[in-house]
């Protein structure tokens, strides 16, 4: 086995020069260009593990760390990452190790306690580790569980025209006498924005909830949250699309595909100077439908992560 290594970033790759099949499930690179072959199999170190995914079509790229249980990274090749990377992640490690990215919790949040015999910090099995497995080329599949909530956790991602596609299922496990209601609940950690965008028919709800701690406009469905830069809030309302644009204009939108739950938004206020704190950030979340699920029954979430450029306009919501 030859070895190099190349520099991604703030993430080192170490290019690994051997046939695919003999690294059974584990780690592969998928190189999705439009003949779909799989050419190469990077291992990254990424939050602190040895290993991650990247998968790629030659212009966009998504890296997930299975042990972590995230998306750590998606952006152009060679670009910035459109996800949050926690840089000073470390200095939470007593209480909970937030290294940024996508993850996904069970909602609602207030089933915690009593569920999972805390509030905080997440339940077990929501920061992996999750077994890693390829069902077909291009297709990247993420297991694990949740004990607390008696639930199964598949992630499935695949890269679409320029997009990464995640499908979210909460299955409940045989055995389970737990009957509370879950939904699934993705969380897209991203860097400090200058504004969140919201595709939604509630956008007085919204504007009510963020006008604290944005200045908040509608232009039909379209809902603009400018940040003020010394105050924190979040809002909970209905959307079907969420994102947020840096100040050149780019960044990333999450689009969820069919019905749901609420919608969140969540941020963060930056450090004052010289407070030890980690670096400013913003959550867009979107959950699935929340229902109480029999042995065998579950909950799905899908969504698009799509970037985002200076003029393009805020997606449609997907049927």
């Amino acid at each position: 086995m030859r070895a190099g290594c190349i520099q991604h970033g703030s993430m080192r790759i170490a290019q690994l020069n051997v046939p695919l099949h003999e690294c059974g499930l584990a780690f592969v690179t998928l190189l999705l260009a439009s003949s779909l072959v799989a050419g190469e199999i990077l291992e990254q170190t990424v939050f602190a593990y040895p290993q991650a995914v990247r998968l790629t079509d030659g212009v966009v790229e998504a890296v997930v760390v299975p042990a972590f249980a995230r998306v750590a990274r998606f952006g152009k090749v060679g670009g910035a990452n459109r996800l949050f990377e926690n840089t000073r992640a470390e200095r939470c490690l007593s209480a909970w190790y937030n290294p940024g990215g996508d993850r996904v919790w069970p909602w609602p949040q207030s089933s915690w306690k009593t569920l999972a015999g805390r509030a905080w910090p997440p339940p077990i099995g929501t920061d992996g580790p999750l077994t890693t497995s390829t069902p077909k080329l291009g297709h990247l599949r993420l297991v694990g569980m949740l004990p607390s909530h008696g639930v199964r956790m598949i992630r499935d991602f695949t890269l679409e025209n320029g997009a990464l596609r995640c499908g979210t299922r909460f299955e409940r496990v045989e055995g389970s006498l737990i009957t509370t209601p879950v939904a699934v609940w993705q969380i897209a950690q991203v860097p400090y924005p200058v504004r969140v965008l919201a595709r939604t028919a509630d956008a007085k709800t919204a504007i009510g909830l963020a006008e604290r701690w944005s200045q908040a406009t509608a232009d039909g469905e379209q809902l603009t949250l400018t940040l003020d830069p010394i105050r924190s809030g979040e809002a909970i309302f209905s959307a079907q699309v969420l994102a947020w644009r840096g100040a050149d204009g780019s960044g990333l939108a999450l689009i969820r595909r069919g019905s749901g739950g609420p919608a969140k938004v969540w941020v963060g206020r930056p450090p004052k100077p010289g407070e030890d704190a980690e670096p400013a950030s913003a959550e867009l979340e979107l959950t699935s439908v929340e229902r109480a699920l029999a042995p065998g029954e579950a909950v799905e979430l899908v969504t698009e992560m799509r970037l985002l450029e200076s003029g393009d306009p805020l997606p449609a919501g997907q049927p």
